[in-house]
C-alpha cells in the first residue's frame, strides 16, 4: 500500500480496508488495485480484474 498516495487525497487505509471487506478480500489476495479518477476501486487477482 502505497500510504504517501492515499495521503495526498480523501482515501486512507480504514477505507481501503472496508472496500475490500465488501469483496471478501484480504491485502495479500492482491496483485494490484488503484482508486480511479472518480473513486472507483480497480482490483487485479492472479488476471482476474474485479471492479
Amino acid at each position: 500500500m502505497l500510504y504517501e498516495n492515499l495521503s495526498q487525497h480523501t482515501y486512507d487505509e480504514e477505507w481501503v480496508m472496508a472496500e475490500l471487506k465488501k469483496r471478501n478480500l484480504a491485502v495479500f489476495d492482491i496483485s494490484y488495485a488503484a482508486i480511479g479518477t472518480i473513486g472507483n476501486l480497480y482490483i487485479d487477482l492472479l488476471g482476474v480484474q474485479l471492479s
